[in-house]
């Protein structure tokens, strides 16, 4: 069984007209199944980054990133609900990745700036918990 949990999610459902609607109410039952199937874990759950690949979705880049902001600004709500009823959740930003490091697809972080990026961002958040 995992220590800790870290959950990047949603992605997909903001860049795409089919799925962005509910994105955040999927994302609290996922929390909830995961809290419930590993109560003793830390699950560290992110917001994610506007991506201009967006542009290939159903939804304009414009679009998209008005859906990602405000899909963004309920996960600090959805975490806080579950920390108040003892859960050990938390939350790392991650909406603001540096220039350059988004992959040519503009979606995936890419290997030289965005995944180190992440990298140092959840290592961050977790790293008092590591022994």
């Amino acid at each position: 069984m995992p220590n800790i949990v870290l959950l990047f999610i949603g992605t997909n459902d903001e860049g795409y007209a089919s799925s962005e609607a509910g994105a955040s109410d999927r994302l609290a039952t996922l929390i909830d199944k995961i809290i419930a199937a590993l109560p003793n874990a830390l699950l560290v759950v992110s917001s994610i980054y506007p991506f201009p690949g967006c542009q290939s979705t159903n939804y304009t880049p414009t679009q998209c990133a008005a859906n990602v902001a405000t899909y963004d600004a309920e996960i600090p709500g959805i975490i806080q609900q579950r920390v108040a009823q003892g859960k050990h959740v938390l939350f790392v930003d991650m909406s603001t990745p540096p220039t350059g490091a988004l992959s040519t697809d503009g979606v995936h972080p890419n290997d030289t700036v965005g995944y180190p990026w992440m990298g140092d961002n959840w290592y961050t958040a977790i790293k008092s918990y590591l022994h």
